[in-house]
């Protein structure tokens, strides 16, 4: 079964489940780095918003062995816990003065998108592009974003730098940055694996006895794992985790974390969503960062959270970044 006629499967199986309480509609929809993936809408009679379930997931997981029956019972489950009940009014959209301490900014590459960025108002920054979208939260929703189009200056009658001021303004105030040295990360990330798998294998948490298991378990890993004992290493990002790898451009957090080690640091984009600091004295093979940048963008990276195959170098006197040539 090729991706079109599992799409169409997919339809017919939501059309019978939903019969005529919803409308059910296929959707490509493009994400970032020009990636293209295929979602399903199901928008209840009356409601004026609905979720967007991608499926491509699901397809590869049908190519591996998961059952048609399962995938439609999952996405279902997704829609059920995604749904909203009531309208939204989006009348405020239409007034910038409602919507300006909505805007953000975000980094996306300049290259991959140079279609979408055609459409919408950015600005260039190094080998990406700085652009920006509206943060809406809400009780109803939760939290969602629009992307700002060029449609939406004229509509403002606003320009390109009085949105960048108010976001320049909003995003280091809602989106406070975070930097954890990687060690952190890793105990965090094997804890929260060492957990999973105990619940997962039937047994219960609880016991103080388990938090002394798990947490010696994760020090024997940590021993033989090259953590920041030999390169430290600091993760940017946000308090969200999304979209965080936009924390470089706050300016007052960059210098701060330079001033306390009194040291230049490259810069790794791990992703879109948070990039890796390397203190510049500590990192005795610099040449070989951006060869670590690409592998792990080809091996360990979704296409379209990739950020950059680049990495930057943060000067400390001159108070600047710029692409480090290896």
């Amino acid at each position: 079964m090729e991706l079109n006629e599992f799409l169409n499967k997919i339809k017919s199986a939501m059309e019978e489940y939903f019969s005529q309480t919803a409308n059910i509609s296929i959707q490509s929809v493009t994400k970032n780095n020009g990636i293209i993936l295929q979602g399903i809408v199901i928008t209840i009679k009356g409601n004026n918003v609905a979720p967007t379930i991608y499926v491509d997931g699901f397809f590869r997981e049908y190519k591996n062995g998961k059952t048609f029956g399962t995938i439609v019972n999952e996405i279902i489950n997704i829609y059920e816990k995604n749904q909203l009940q009531d309208n939204v009014d989006m009348n405020f959209f239409l007034n910038y003065e409602t919507v300006k301490q909505t805007i953000m900014f975000k980094l996306i590459n300049f290259k991959k998108n140079e279609t979408l960025l055609k459409n919408v108002p950015h600005i260039k920054y190094l080998d990406l592009a700085i652009v920006f979208y509206s943060l809406l939260l809400n009780d109803t929703f939760g939290s969602a974003t629009i992307l700002i189009h060029n449609s939406h200056l004229k509509l403002w009658n606003i320009t390109e730098d009085e949105l960048y001021q108010s976001a320049m303004e909003n995003t280091p105030k809602v989106l406070k940055p975070k930097i954890h040295n990687m060690e952190e990360i890793m105990r965090e990330m094997l804890l929260d694996n060492l957990k999973r798998e105990f619940m997962e294998s039937g047994e219960k948490l609880g016991e103080k006895a388990d938090e002394d298991m798990f947490e010696s378990a994760v020090d024997k890993m940590l021993e033989s794992i090259c953590t920041d004992k030999e390169i430290p290493m600091y993760v940017l990002s946000n308090q969200t985790k999304l979209n965080g790898a936009s924390c470089i451009l706050y300016q007052n957090t960059i210098r701060e974390f330079a001033s306390k080690r009194e040291d230049d640091f490259y810069i790794l984009p791990s992703s879109i969503h948070e990039v890796i600091l390397v203190p510049a004295k500590e990192c005795r093979e610099p040449q070989r960062l951006p060869a670590m940048v690409r592998e792990v963008n080809e091996t360990q990276v979704m296409d379209e959270e990739i950020l950059s195959d680049e990495v930057y170098y943060y000067s400390y006197g001159k108070n600047n970044i710029v692409c480090y040539l290896a």
